[in-house]
């Protein structure tokens, strides 16, 4: 939710994408904190907030995304000393297949 106000107070996005940012907000202050802990209420959260935000992140990526068409990849980690090389053999594993 911070995030989402945080996009929403810069203003950087179109209009349609703001309008569905404040939809989302509005309806995600509605929910009672003190459920957060019920299967219930998590249920409700991956069937229904997560789907939308998923959409508002796939439109915000396109609308804010540098050169446009451009592919998206996480930044180059580097591995913490003395695992270098286990990560690399982690990477020729997976590229092997199955």
């Amino acid at each position: 939710m911070r995030q989402l106000r945080q996009l929403r107070e810069e203003g950087a996005v179109s209009d349609e994408t703001q309008a569905e940012i404040e939809q989302l907000l509005r309806r995600m202050q509605q929910l009672d904190p003190a459920g957060f802990g019920s299967p219930v209420l998590r249920s409700r959260i991956e069937q229904e907030f997560l789907p939308q935000l998923e959409q508002v992140e796939l439109r915000l990526r396109k609308e804010l995304s540098s050169p446009p068409g451009a592919p998206h990849a996480a930044p180059q980690a580097k591995a913490p000393p003395g695992y270098a090389e286990a990560v690399a053999e982690y990477f020729r594993r997976l590229s092997r297949g199955r």
